[in-house]
């Protein structure tokens, strides 16, 4: 019977300790922590670069996402951004005004997010006129055709003939280079 016994309480003690060890699993997965740097100010179309910093507390590998805020009442974000898999990142303004920058790191299965405020962005007044820093294809004068227009039914509106106003607001293409903009 002692040996029965032995092995009925050898059994007793294995089937304890098998569940045990499967109830105290340390395997959880946490989220990534992050946290940004970003230069707090800027100016319109010219680069502002950041980094994001992220550790996964299980060693997982993380990814970056990012997005600018587009203010409320309006159709458009202010600027747009770029983000790296390292984490850096580069926002461009295109209006004179502050964003937000919702930067989400993930480990594929939990997301940690953070939000980058770039203020104080110095405008150009004339920047939507400025056709170098956007060069699609534009003619050779800094005002678009809409703008011509709205001079010449001006002029007329304030007595000139259209003949006076064609005269003095129209624009011959034959007079440009032909070739990519300088």
């Amino acid at each position: 019977m002692p040996i029965k016994q032995f092995k009925l309480t050898a059994l007793s003690v294995a089937v304890v300790m098998g569940l045990a060890a499967c109830g105290g699993s340390d395997d959880d997965n946490y989220a990534p922590t992050v946290s940004a740097e970003v230069a707090a100010e800027g100016m319109q179309w010219m680069p502002v670069q950041g980094q994001v910093t992220a550790t996964d507390p299980n060693g997982d590998e993380v990814t970056y996402s990012a997005s600018v805020q587009t203010p409320e009442g309006e159709d458009t974000p202010p600027g747009s951004v770029e983000i790296n898999s390292d984490g850096s990142f580069v926002y461009t303004p295109v209006r004179a005004e502050a964003a937000v920058i919702n930067i989400d790191v993930s480990d594929g299965e939990l997301t940690s997010s953070t939000q980058v405020t770039v203020e104080n962005v110095k405008g150009d007044p004339l920047a939507d006129q400025q056709w170098h820093l956007r060069n699609t294809g534009q003619t050779g004068f800094a005002m678009a055709d809409s703008v011509f227009e709205a001079w010449r039914e001006l002029r007329i509106a304030q007595g000139w003939t259209e003949e006076q106003a064609e005269a003095v607001y129209f624009f011959d293409e034959s007079i440009l280079v032909p070739g990519e903009d300088l």
